[in-house]
């Protein structure tokens, strides 16, 4: 395991100072910084999912009967026309 960390670790400083060098550390943070753009939007959503579903679950049952009535005309016709 040191041998490798040693070999990596030998590689970096050989290639720091130089322009790939350079391009590795930003391409290293270009994806780092696409990860977080990916998955802060992923977690916001999860979080108001959830915070949703514990709404709904706290509601009481008379509050969770949704009643609807349409003339079978209209529904026979579509909607929005």
């Amino acid at each position: 395991m040191n041998q490798v960390l040693s070999k990596i670790a030998s590689g970096w400083r050989g290639m720091t100072g130089t322009a790939a060098g350079a391009t590795a550390a930003l391409g290293m943070l270009v994806a780092a910084c696409a990860l977080v753009a990916m998955a802060a939007p992923r977690a916001s959503a999860q979080l108001q999912t959830d915070a949703l579903r514990q709404l709904i679950a706290r509601a009481p049952v008379t509050s969770k009967i949704i009643v609807a009535s349409d003339p079978y005309d209209e529904v026979d016709d579509g909607p929005g026309t």
